[in-house]
C-alpha cells in the first residue's frame, strides 16, 4: 500500500469484509450492521471504532513517498526520479509526462496531500514565488509579476526584509504580516514543511485525515459530472432512459444546465 495504489473495487471489498467481521465472526451467515461504516470511521475519542477508509489511508502512504521525493533530494530515488520527470524544475511542479510509470502516476497523485496542507520555509527565497506558493501573506498578483520571488524581498544581506520593495508590491496590512514572518537564514535553501505537525514533519498519521478530505472531494465531483435522463409521457410509461457523464462542468448550476439542455434535445426529436 505504501507503494502502489491499490484499485478502488478492491478497497470496495475489503470494506465489505471488514463490516461483515465487525457484526459476527460466521461468514455465511447475513448480520446486522448496527452502524454505517461512515460511523465506525470517526476518531475513537468521538465515541467510534477508529476504522480507515482504505483508499484514503492508501493515499496517505503515498505521500509519504512523494514527502521523500521532496525533502530528500539527494537520494538515489529521488534523482532518478528528477532526471526522468522534472530535471529542470522541482518535484512540486513537475508534470505526469508522456511516458510515466504507473508508480509515478501514483506518487503524482498522492503530492496533492502534501501540498494541501504543507508550505515552504522561507530560506534563500529562490523557489518561492510570491503569489502562488503558500509561504507569504499575500493576495492576488493583480498588476505585478505574477513569478516574483521572495529571493527579490530580501536584503542583500540576508537577515532582513527589503521594506522598500515590499511597500510597493503590497499594501500595509500584508506588509505588516511580511515583517512578522521570520527570516531564519538566507543561506540555506528552502524547505518544504508539513503544517499539521509542529515539527513540520509529514507523518501518515495526520496526513490520513487530509487524504480523507481529498477522496471525499474527488468522488462528490465525479457524481456532479454524471446525469441521468429519464423521459415519461402523459401515462407516466417510461420513454427512454439515459444516463452519462458531463466534462469539463464548473459548478452544480453549469451541470444542471447541460442536463436540461439535453433534456430539450430529446423532447425536440
Amino acid at each position: 500500500m505504501s507503494m502502489f495504489k491499490l484499485p478502488s473495487g478492491f478497497c470496495e471489498q475489503l470494506k465489505q469484509y471488514c463490516g461483515k467481521f465487525s457484526w459476527g465472526s460466521e461468514l455465511d451467515t447475513r448480520k446486522i450492521h448496527w452502524m454505517a461504516w461512515m460511523g465506525l470511521c470517526e476518531k475513537k475519542n468521538q465515541g467510534s471504532l477508529g476504522f480507515k477508509y482504505l483508499d484514503a489511508h492508501n493515499l496517505a502512504l503515498l505521500a509519504k513517498q512523494a514527502w521523500r521525493l521532496t525533502t530528500y533530494q539527494n537520494s538515489l530515488i529521488a534523482r532518478i526520479f528528477k532526471n526522468n520527470y522534472y530535471i529542470i524544475s522541482s518535484f512540486r511542479k513537475a508534470q505526469l509526462g508522456s511516458n510515466p510509470s504507473a508508480i509515478w502516476k501514483e506518487i503524482l497523485d498522492a503530492r496533492e496531500v502534501l501540498l494541501d496542507d504543507g508550505r515552504l520555509r522561507v530560506g534563500n527565497g529562490v523557489e518561492i514565488e510570491v503569489f502562488k506558493d503558500r509561504s507569504l501573506p499575500t493576495s492576488s498578483a493583480e498588476n505585478h509579476n505574477p513569478f516574483i520571488s521572495v529571493s527579490s524581498l530580501i536584503c542583500a544581506s540576508g537577515s532582513e526584509w527589503n521594506r522598500v520593495v515590499i511597500s510597493e508590491l503590497f499594501s500595509p496590512e500584508q506588509a505588516r504580516s511580511i515583517y512578522a514572518t521570520p527570516l531564519v537564514n538566507s543561506s540555506r535553501q528552502d524547505r518544504f514543511i508539513w503544517c499539521h505537525i509542529v515539527v513540520g514533519c509529514y507523518s501518515v498519521k495526520s496526513g490520513y485525515y487530509i487524504a480523507k478530505d481529498i477522496m471525499h472531494r474527488r468522488k462528490h465531483f465525479s457524481a456532479q459530472n454524471q446525469y441521468e435522463l429519464i423521459a415519461r409521457d402523459n401515462n407516466g410509461l417510461v420513454l427512454k432512459v439515459e444516463a452519462g457523464k458531463i466534462d469539463e462542468v464548473e459548478n452544480t448550476f453549469h451541470a444542471q444546465v447541460i442536463a436540461a439542455l439535453e433534456a430539450l434535445n430529446f423532447t425536440r426529436q
